[in-house]
């Protein structure tokens, strides 16, 4: 699903970590999130796509309301095409417990669940509203350190369940005196 997406994602990912991050020009997740948007939105037409940093989710959970802020939302016209969560942790293993939670309970809310732009105040705003669907993609994308093998395995990511097939994760192992090792799974 969403191929031309995920090959777009992976190579401005590949080109993010051995160009801005190797020339030291990423320094915290919120640069990291800045650095993907640019390059995401030099990219993608600016007619069809919405790129939106940090929107707000709001969902009801049982009798709980909860409030979800992915870094990253990329939309087309009518529907957001891709959510991506960023972890920046280059000298230690990052914890992804609370990123796949993120990325689940959005997947699980479907179309129950839509991105307004409330926080935008100016002329004529746009009233459109984006609704995710069935072909949402959920992106993780980290930079992090693996010391111990054991300690982050990518492919111990549990994406079975309700990501299944519209998940991608994104790579770049840190290591002391070494560039990073960059891949997508």
């Amino acid at each position: 699903m969403r191929q031309p997406l995920r090959k777009l994602l992976r190579e401005e990912w590949f080109g993010l970590i051995q160009h801005e991050y190797a020339n030291q020009r990423i320094n915290s997740e919120r640069s990291l999130q800045a650095a993907l948007w640019a390059r995401l939105n030099a990219r993608l037409p600016v007619r069809t796509r919405q790129l939106f940093v940090e929107p707000r989710f709001s969902m009801r959970v049982g009798k709980k309301s909860n409030t979800v802020l992915p870094d990253l939302v990329i939309c087309n016209s009518r529907t957001v095409i891709a959510v991506v969560e960023l972890k920046y942790e280059p000298r230690k293993a990052p914890s992804l417990k609370k990123d796949l939670e993120t990325l689940e309970l959005l997947a699980k809310s479907g179309d129950a669940l839509d991105l307004g732009k409330e926080r935008y105040l100016g002329e004529r705003p746009d009233e459109r509203r984006y609704a995710l669907n069935d072909h949402t993609l959920f992106v993780w994308a980290g930079v992090y350190r693996a010391s111990d093998p054991g300690q982050v395995q990518p492919e111990t990511i549990d994406t079975q369940g309700v990501l299944a097939d519209r998940f991608l994760s994104l790579h770049a192992v840190t290591a002391e005196g070494k560039a990073a090792s960059v891949f997508a799974i």
